[in-house]
């Protein structure tokens, strides 16, 4: 698994560096890193230090880069990293809405797999299940758009431990029947 640390370069006063939003999440992603050693396969990649920064971005040092910029570079990191989790500490909500937006745009790619096999019912483990409740509305969302039964509001997400299937252990697995899900590790 891949933790991306988000942040931004702006002043947060005269007593912080530009890089404090980065700085955090750069600890945060080496802390959870350090907890799960031993579990999972964890490997901090180099911060993202630059934000959609609009409030500060008047001030001395500010450089923000544009949504559109923010949703590429953050997509094509996925699309290398493969397993990947993004740790943000700048809550600018044009920041926070684009990062919304990538991840409903990452499910719709995981949707597009899952409705093929079986549109009705979607196991989840491995993990993402960490910090579900980061992406859950995204996935949901993404299968509700693409669903291909009349009643998307049928589709069952079902959250499963890893524990019990030691074959979802990755950063995400959609797969649609337990079948995929047994727990004998190929």
């Amino acid at each position: 698994m891949h933790l991306l640390p988000l942040g931004a370069t702006e002043p947060h006063g005269p007593h912080a560096p530009l890089s404090t939003d980065t700085l955090i999440s750069i600890g945060v992603c080496e802390r959870a890193a350090a907890r799960l050693r031993g579990e999972i396969d964890v490997l901090v990649l180099p911060p993202l230090p630059y934000g959609v920064t609009r409030y500060g971005s008047d001030f001395p040092g500010a450089v923000g880069i544009s949504e559109q910029t923010l949703r590429s570079l953050v997509s094509e990191i996925a699309a290398a990293a493969g397993r990947l989790i993004l740790v943000n500490n700048h809550f600018e909500p044009e920041q926070v809405q684009t990062l919304r937006e990538t991840g409903y745009y990452l499910g719709r790619g995981f949707s597009t797999i899952v409705k093929s096999i079986d549109p009705r019912r979607v196991y989840v483990g491995g993990e993402i299940t960490l910090a579900w409740d980061l992406f859950e509305s995204a996935v949901r969302d993404a299968l509700r758009e693409q669903a291909l039964i009349r009643e998307p509001g049928e589709i069952e997400i079902r959250v499963v431990p890893l524990s019990e299937h030691p074959r979802l252990r990755g950063a995400a697995a959609l797969v649609s029947t337990p079948a995929f899900a047994a727990p004998t590790v190929a």
